[in-house]
C-alpha cells in the first residue's frame, strides 16, 4: 500500500466547537457563563489530556515495535528495489507481517528511510508481496512533512493524525530507529492505528468527566484517576504480553543468572520447553562458562554506560547444536539490578553462515583477482578506476594508491591512441563486450603491446561499472615476427634451391650442346689460315659458347652444384694476387683500398671461387659507384656465439674470417634489399647484367659453410660482409695460372672414346686424331668392352663419360683395365657435382674433364693421363 502519513495541516477536530451555545443577550447570565467557561475550560483539558495519553500509548507501543527489530540488518537495507534480494530484507519484512498479525489494533506497519539527497523513501512494510496495498522499497514518500523530516535530524519519536483517506481515519506513531555506536538514526518506524474509535475515546473522556463533575467532583475525580491508572497499567501489561509472546524474537527475563520468564519464540528456538527453562539458570543455554562470564561482563559493562547491552554470543539448544545469538538486554530498574534485566535473542545463525560463506567467496575472489595472470582494472562507469591486482601494478608500474581514482584513459594509453582508448571505454560503458590488440604505456613511458578485454560489471539490469583485463602480448608478437621472418626466410631458401635444382638438372644437356659447338668451333679454326675471313665468325661462336659456358657455371656456383676442389689457402695472400687485376676491372676513377687482418686468414675453398666472389662483388661496386669513389676490401677474424647465430640465419658458432667489401656508391633499397640474390634479378638495364653475379657468391659462400651479410644506405653506399669458417693448418698459397697445353706431341698412343651422345663422340673423336692419337669410339659400355677385347694391341688411355645408361664409367673403367692392365683413364661428365658424389666418382684418385671443355683442355688432361 502506499501510506499516507498525515501532514502537519491536519489538527485533531474540535469536538466540542458548538457543544453547548452561549445566550449572552441578558447581563443576569454573567453566572451562567462563567459556569460555561469552566465547564468548557476543564472539556479542554481533559481532550488534551486524552489525547496526549493516546499518542503516548501509540508511541510506546512503536517504540517496543523498533526495539524488537535489529538494526543492524535495517542499516544493511540500501533503499532500492535490489533489497527485495537480500536476506536482511525477507527477515525484516517477515518479521513486520507477524507483529502486525500480533498487533489487533495495528492496521499497518513500515519502515522509511533518508537518502542523501534528503528523499524520503520506503525500506519495508508489512503487506504481503504482491498486495496493492504494498510499498516496494526505494518508493519515494512524496508527503513527508517537516515533523518527519525533524524526527529523522533530531531523533525524537512523533504522532501524526488523524487524518481521514481512503482507507479510512489513520493516526500514526513515528519512532526512529538509532544505530546505538553512532548514534545516527537509521530509520523511522511506522505504525499506523485505526483512529475511527479515536473520536469516540475522546468523547467518553469528556462525558465521563463532566458526569463526575456533576455527581461529586472530588471523589469522582480521585475515583476516575485511580481507574484511568490501572486501565493504563493493565493495558500497558496487555500490550507488552502482546509484545512479549508475539514478537518473533526469544524473549525473557534474567534474575539473580535464573529464567523467570521466557517467551514461545525463545522456547521454540532453543528446544526447549517453558517449564524446562524457566527457574533454570541462564548458564543452561551457554556453550561454556568462559563465555556465560564474558557475556556477563561485557553486558553490564555497556548497561552501565547507556542502559542497553548488545553482545554476540553462542547458546547451545538442547539438541547440542550451536546457535549464533545477537543478545540484547536492558535493565528492570537501573537502581536496582537485582530485579533483573529483560533480553531479547534474535538468532544469526543463517546471517553468520551467510557471512562466512560471503567472506569465504570473496577471499576465493580477491585470490583469484590478486593471483590471475592478467592485468586487472576495475573501473566505475566514468571510467575511473576503483582497483587494480598485483600483475596490473607490475606490468604498468602504478601502485593501487597512484592508480586509483584516476581515470584509466589518463593512467595507460599513449597520446597517440587516446582516440582508440576512449571509443573502447565508451563502447563498454554502453554494455557492449570489447576485444582487441593496441599499445598500452607503463608509467615509466614503455610501450606494452596488450591484447585488452572489456567487460560492464552488471546486476540485473543495472550496470554498476567496469573491469579491464589486460595481456602482455610482446613476446608473443616478438616470436610473431620471427615467426614471419623465418617464414620469410624458408620461402626465400626454397625459392632459391627450386633454381639451384633447375640449375643443375639443365646443366648437362647444356654441356653436352656447349661441348658439341666449342669442340667443332676450334676444329674448325684449327682448319683455317689465319688470314681467312670466316675465322672472325667462328671466334664470335666460340666466345659466345665460352660466356654461355661461364654462364652455366655461374648457375651451379648458385646451385653450388660445381665441380670445385676446395684447399687450404691464406685469403690475404689470395687476395693480395688478385690486386692487380681487380682494379684493372674497376677503372682508374675507383680508388681500391686492401686492408688485410694481421692475422693469417686461413680458410678451406676453391681458389677460382675467391676470384668469382671478388670480381663479382667489385664489379657491383663500381657500378653503384657514379664518378669517383671508394672500393675498399678487408678481412678481420671474428667468433661468433650462440646468441649471434640465434639472430642471424645460417650463422654458425666459432672462428670465422670475415671478408668485406665496402664501396661509397648510392647504396640500395630496402625493398631490393631482400632479393639481391635471387638468380636472373637486376636493377640494372637490359643487357647491362645476367642477374646472376650477387647469386653466384651466394651460392659459392652457402657451399663453403659461410653466409653473407649485406647493411646498406641509400646515398652512403653498401658492404658486402662474408663470413668462411676458419681453418687450422697451413695454407696451400696463392694459386697459378695452369699452364698452357703442349699440343700436338701425341705419339701415336691409342685411345679408347666411349661416350653415349652421338654428336659429342664424334667430335672426340675428330678432336683426339686431330692431336695425333689414334681412336677407338663405342656409344655404348658393352661396345667399348668388345673392342678392348678384340683389339690385339695396346690401348694406352680410356676416356670415358661418367654417367651412362648401361654402366657407369667407373665401372668401365674397372673392367677395361681386367683386360688391358696399366691402361690410363680420363673421365668426363656433363652433370653436377652432386650427382657425380652421388655416382660415387669424385674422390681424389680420378682424373675428371668437365664439359663443356675446349681441345687446350682436352690436350692437357690427355698427356696428364698419360705421363702421370
Amino acid at each position: 500500500m502506499t501510506h499516507r502519513i498525515p501532514s502537519s495541516r491536519h489538527r485533531p477536530p474540535k469536538l466540542i466547537r458548538h457543544a453547548f451555545p452561549v445566550h449572552l443577550s441578558r447581563p443576569s447570565a454573567g453566572a451562567g457563563v462563567l459556569a460555561v467557561v469552566l465547564c468548557a475550560g476543564a472539556i479542554g483539558l481533559v481532550i488534551h489530556r486524552t489525547d496526549a495519553r493516546m499518542r503516548a500509548d501509540l508511541l510506546d507501543h512503536a517504540q517496543s515495535i523498533a526495539a524488537a527489530l535489529h538494526v543492524g540488518e535495517i542499516s544493511a537495507l540500501t533503499g532500492t528495489p535490489a533489497d527485495t534480494a537480500s536476506t536482511d530484507y525477507s527477515r525484516l519484512k517477515e518479521q513486520l507481517a507477524r507483529i502486525r498479525q500480533a498487533t489487533p489494533a495495528c492496521r499497518f506497519l513500515y519502515l522509511m528511510g533518508r537518502r542523501a539527497d534528503g528523499a524520503v523513501v520506503f525500506l519495508a512494510d508489512s503487506e504481503p508481496p504482491g498486495s496493492p496495498d504494498e510499498s516496494p522499497p526505494g518508493q519515494v514518500y512524496e508527503e513527508a512533512t517537516a515533523l518527519l523530516l525533524r524526527a529523522f535530524d533530531t531523533g525524537l519519536a512523533a504522532t501524526e493524525g488523524p487524518v481521514t483517506d481512503r482507507w479510512g481515519p489513520w493516526i500514526s506513531g513515528l519512532v526512529p530507529a538509532v544505530d546505538s555506536s553512532t548514534g545516527r538514526v537509521v530509520a523511522l518506524v511506522g505504525m499506523d492505528i485505526d483512529a475511527g474509535g479515536w473520536t469516540r475515546r475522546i468523547l467518553w473522556s469528556v462525558a465521563f468527566t463532566m458526569l463526575s463533575v456533576v455527581l461529586a467532583a472530588g471523589a469522582f475525580l480521585f475515583a476516575l484517576g485511580l481507574h484511568r491508572a490501572n486501565r493504563r497499567i493493565r493495558e500497558g501489561q496487555e500490550r507488552l504480553q502482546a509484545i512479549f509472546r508475539g514478537t518473533p524474537v526469544g524473549m525473557g527475563i534474567v534474575a539473580n543468572q535464573v529464567f523467570t520468564e521466557v517467551n514461545d519464540w525463545f522456547c521454540e528456538m532453543m528446544g526447549y520447553s517453558r517449564e524446562e527453562l524457566v527457574m533454570q539458570p541462564a548458564r543452561t543455554v551457554y556453550p561454556s562458562d568462559e563465555e556465560f562470564d564474558r557475556v556477563g561482563r561485557e553486558k553490564y559493562a555497556q548497561i552501565a554506560q547507556s542502559g542497553i547491552g548488545v553482545i554476540e554470543t553462542r547458546f547451545v539448544r538442547k539438541d547440542r547444536a550451536t546457535l549464533h545469538i545477537l543478545l540484547s538486554s536492558a535493565t528492570l530498574d537501573r537502581a536496582n539490578l537485582e530485579r533483573g534485566v529483560a533480553f531479547a535473542a534474535l538468532d544469526i545463525t543463517e546471517r553468520k553462515r551467510a557471512e562466512e560463506e560471503l567472506r569465504v567467496r570473496a577471499t576465493y575472489l580477491s585470490e583469484l583477482f590478486e593471483g590471475a595472470p592478467e592485468a586487472i582494472v576495475v573501473l566505475d562507469n566514468h571510467d575511473v578506476v576503483q582497483r587494480v591486482n598485483r600483475e596490473f601494478t607490475r606490468l604498468f608500474e602504478y601502485t593501487p594508491d597512484e592508480a586509483i581514482g584516476r581515470r584509466i584513459n589518463d593512467l595507460i594509453v599513449p597520446a597517440d591512441l587516446k582516440d582508440e582508448g576512449a571509443k573502447a571505454t565508451a563502447d563498454v560503458a554502453a554494455g557492449t563486450h570489447v576485444l582487441f590488440e593496441t599499445i598500452r604505456q607503463s608509467k615509466g613511458g614503455t610501450r606494452i603491446n596488450v591484447s585488452v578485454l572489456g567487460n560492464p560489471i552488471r546486476l540485473g539490469a543495472d550496470q554498476l561499472g567496469v573491469y579491464g583485463v589486460y595481456r602482455d602480448i610482446t613476446d608473443l608478437k616478438k616470436a610473431e615476427g620471427e615467426r614471419d621472418r623465418l617464414q620469410a626466410q624458408l620461402l626465400q631458401a626454397q625459392k632459391m634451391e627450386a633454381v639451384g635444382r633447375l640449375a643443375g638438372g639443365v646443366a648437362h644437356d647444356f654441356n653436352n650442346m656447349l661441348q658439341v659447338i666449342l669442340g667443332h668451333v676450334e676444329m674448325a679454326l684449327g682448319q683455317l689460315a689465319e688470314t681467312d675471313p670466316l675465322r672472325v665468325d667462328l671466334e664470335e661462336i666460340r666466345r659466345a659458347a665460352r660466356r654461355t659456358a661461364d654462364l652455366t657455371g655461374q648457375l651451379l656456383a648458385f646451385a653450388r652444384k660445381q665441380i670445385v676442389q676446395p684447399k687450404l689457402l691464406d685469403l690475404n695472400e689470395t687476395i693480395g694476387a688478385m690486386l692487380k687485376m681487380l682494379e684493372r676491372l674497376i677503372g682508374e676513377d675507383i680508388r681500391l683500398t686492401w686492408k688485410p687482418t694481421a692475422r693469417r686468414a686461413t680458410v678451406k675453398i676453391d681458389p677460382s671461387q675467391v676470384d668469382q666472389i671478388l670480381a663479382n662483388l667489385c664489379v657491383n661496386a663500381r657500378d653503384a659507384i657514379q664518378g669517383i669513389g671508394d672500393i675498399v676490401i678487408e678481412t678481420d677474424w671474428v667468433t661468433l656465439d650462440a646468441e649471434f647465430c640465434e639472430t642471424h640465419p645460417g650463422a654458425r658458432p666459432g672462428s670465422h674470417v670475415k671478408l668485406s667489401v665496402s664501396d661509397t656508391g648510392r647504396g640500395i633499397a630496402p625493398e631490393v634489399r631482400d632479393r639481391l640474390f635471387e638468380p636472373f634479378f637486376t636493377t640494372k638495364g637490359v643487357g647491362e647484367g645476367t642477374g646472376l653475379g650477387l647469386a653466384t657468391v651466394y651460392g659459392i659462400v652457402e657451399q663453403n659453410g659461410g653466409f653473407v651479410r649485406v647493411y646498406s644506405e641509400p646515398d652512403r653506399g653498401t658492404t658486402f660482409s662474408i663470413f668462411l669458417p676458419h681453418q687450422g693448418g697451413d695454407a696451400a698459397g696463392t694459386h697459378t695460372e695452369l699452364p698452357k697445353p703442349r699440343r700436338g706431341v701425341a705419339a701415336g698412343e691409342t685411345v679408347l672414346v666411349v661416350e653415349d651422345d652421338a654428336a659429342i663422340l664424334r667430335m672426340g673423336v675428330r678432336m683426339l686424331e686431330g692431336l695425333g692419337y689414334r681412336v677407338l669410339s663405342a656409344e655404348h659400355p658393352n661396345v667399348a668392352l668388345r673392342l678392348a677385347e678384340a683389339h690385339d694391341g695396346r690401348i694406352d688411355l680410356l676416356l670415358t663419360d661418367l654417367v651412362m645408361p648401361e654402366m657407369t664409367g667407373r665401372e668401365l673403367a674397372t673392367r677395361v683395365e681386367r683386360m688391358k692392365p696399366g691402361i690410363g683413364c680420363v673421365f668426363m661428365s656433363g652433370y653436377t657435382a652432386d650427382v657425380l658424389a652421388r655416382r660415387g666418382v669424385l674422390d681424389g684418385s680420378v682424373r675428371f674433364l668437365q664439359k663443356p671443355f675446349t681441345l687446350d683442355e682436352l690436350a692437357l688432361k690427355m698427356r696428364e693421363a698419360l705421363e702421370g
